[in-house]
This record gives structure tokens, C-alpha cells and sequence, in this order.
């Protein structure tokens, strides 16, 4: 029984060196990823830094804001029957995208976000219902 225990967190170990290794390696390309102008973009990764301009924008469902991505979730307060807890459940998500320029004054290069990777600031979180909880509204 020890046996089987001591191969559980060996293999338990295992797994979390490799994951550890995986998001050092990560983090150390977006670490290594050099700063440019869009007039001088270089072939491969590159950091940028711009205003988003482009004909099709979105508008955001919460608040009415033109964007070109936006995620908007509902979450209800609920109670779980079982153990009588209080959780935050979804119970819809929307996202969105568009394709839209950059544009950091030296010019403009074209961003085709699919399967991006998003780290957006939330703009807007409102609870409606009775009492302190109800539905939570966030974007």
C-alpha cells in the first residue's frame, strides 16, 4: 500500500514539474519578446503598443461601448442543495471579436484576434435582484 502511495506523488510531483516547466518556458518567451514600432516590425514575436482603429466595431451588450472584443457573463447567486452552500453560478457568457488595426503613430498593422489570448481589463459589474444578492452582470 506504502508502494502505491509513494507512486501516487511521485508521479503526482512529476506532473507539476512538468507543468512548472512549461509556464517557466512561457513566460520566459513573453519575457524575451522585444518592444517595437509598428514601422519596424520585425519578422516573429513582437511586443506593440497602439490605439485600436478600424470600420467594424462591436458594441458591448452591458455598456453600450463601441469595442472590438468584448466578453459579457451573467452569474446567479444560488445555493447548492446538498450542502446548503452559496455560490456564484454562469448561466451565460457572450463573446465577441472583430479583426481591427493598430495603430502606434509610426502606423497601422491589421489584428485578426481568433483564438487570442485576451487579458482585459473588466469595465462594468452590477448585481441586480433582492437583497445583497441576485444576478451579477460583468464585462
Amino acid at each position: 500500500m506504502t508502494h502505491l502511495l509513494f507512486l501516487f506523488f511521485f508521479l503526482v510531483g512529476g506532473w507539476f514539474i512538468w507543468i512548472g516547466f512549461r509556464k517557466y518556458r512561457e513566460y520566459r518567451i513573453l519575457e524575451d519578446t522585444p518592444r517595437a514600432s509598428v514601422r519596424s516590425i520585425p519578422m516573429g514575436l513582437v511586443h506593440l503598443n497602439g490605439k485600436s482603429t478600424g470600420e467594424h466595431f462591436l458594441t458591448s451588450p452591458l455598456t453600450r461601448t463601441p469595442c472590438y472584443y468584448y466578453k459579457a457573463w451573467v452569474e446567479l447567486w444560488t445555493t447548492k442543495v446538498k450542502d446548503d452552500t452559496k455560490e456564484w453560478k454562469t448561466i451565460r457568457t457572450d463573446v465577441d471579436t472583430r479583426v481591427f488595426y493598430l495603430d502606434d503613430g509610426t502606423g497601422k498593422v491589421t489584428v485578426i484576434p481568433n483564438n487570442a489570448d485576451f487579458h482585459a481589463t473588466r469595465t462594468f459589474q452590477a448585481e441586480t435582484g433582492p437583497g445583497a444578492r441576485g444576478k451579477r452582470l460583468l464585462d
